[in-house]
């Protein structure tokens, strides 16, 4: 049996992707789609057994489809599958250059048992990604031509937002979310910085002392907690917000609660952005970057 495997976080699973499918299909007996575990910690990412229900749905009438869920490198997925080719699709000459040094690992890693089979993107799908999806979706922008559908009732893919603003034991603060996503990305481009998946809490202070002790194992208050996850040039991240101690420092710094609120959500990017405050003079550096982003709100 000829098998082949097509590889992917699918976050969500595109119009691109399916035609990939589509047209690998007749190449094999059996083609595994393998959808990146739980163990890939991205924020903002759906369960991998969203993921591969929605894919599943996809291609319930197609008996030549598996959808699995893998961990590790493509080669051991394509091995424990018994599968000799890697199916990818390629949008574009930089896809292809890194798509073809890939493939030349992935022969010297298996001794030439795995090969890579390069499909080219209909010319219509060439600019359709899953970042792009999740971005249009983001700003309100119907992204349903963009997604597979079999007219059936599960959704292709619960697409995360790639900033998110959600709260506990709070109301959530009255921020133009629109606008003040406009305004973290425009500062993360000063620093040549793009954002990924940020997602924000924000809540009181009992629960940020809770995330302290539980995370960090630090016994105190505090005003934000920043989680770090970024990759080389994305920033990734949680960020957790005590609106409790944004109050209390407005008050403290003769600052309105606006005003205190906005510095407070940026600072968590600034610090993504890699400037940080606890160091001899950084405190100074810092209060200056959050002046200046200030300025672009």
């Amino acid at each position: 049996m000829k098998t082949g495997i097509f590889v992917g976080t699918f976050n969500p699973f595109t119009v691109g992707h399916d035609s990939i499918v589509t047209r690998a299909l007749p190449l094999f007996d059996k083609l595994v789609i393998g959808v990146v575990g739980d163990h890939v910690q991205k924020p903002g990412i759906p369960p991998a057994a969203e993921r591969i229900e929605a894919i599943k749905a996809l291609y319930a009438d197609e008996p030549c489809i598996e959808v699995k869920p893998y961990f590790g490198l493509a080669v051991d997925f394509a091995r424990s599958e018994g599968a000799r080719f890697i199916v990818k699709g390629v949008r574009s000459v930089k896809d292809f250059e890194y798509e073809r040094e890939q493939a030349d690992i992935n022969r010297q890693l298996t001794n030439g048992e795995v090969e890579t089979i390069l499909l080219y993107s209909e010319p219509q799908y060439s600019s359709i990604s899953s970042s792009m999806v999740r971005e249009l979706q983001h700003f309100g922008v119907d992204v349903s031509s963009y997604l597979p559908s079999r007219n059936t009732d599960i959704p292709n893919n619960v697409i995360r937002n790639m900033i998110s603003y959600s709260c506990e034991n709070v109301k959530m603060p009255a921020i133009k979310k629109r606008d003040t996503t406009v305004w973290i990305r425009r500062v993360a481009a000063t620093y040549n910085k793009k954002v990924g998946e940020v997602g924000y809490l924000f809540c009181d202070d009992e629960h940020i002392l809770e995330v302290n002790r539980e995370y960090l194992g630090h016994d105190y208050y505090t005003d934000i907690i920043t989680f770090d996850y970024c990759e080389d040039d994305v920033l990734n991240g949680d960020l957790v917000i005590s609106l409790d101690t944004v109050r209390t420092n407005a008050e403290l710094f003769h600052k309105t609660y606006d005003e205190e609120l906005h510095r407070v959500i940026i600072h968590g990017i600034l610090h993504l952005c890699g400037i940080n405050d606890k160091g001899p003079g950084e405190r100074e550096l810092m209060e200056a970057a959050e002046n200046k982003a200030l300025e672009l709100l």
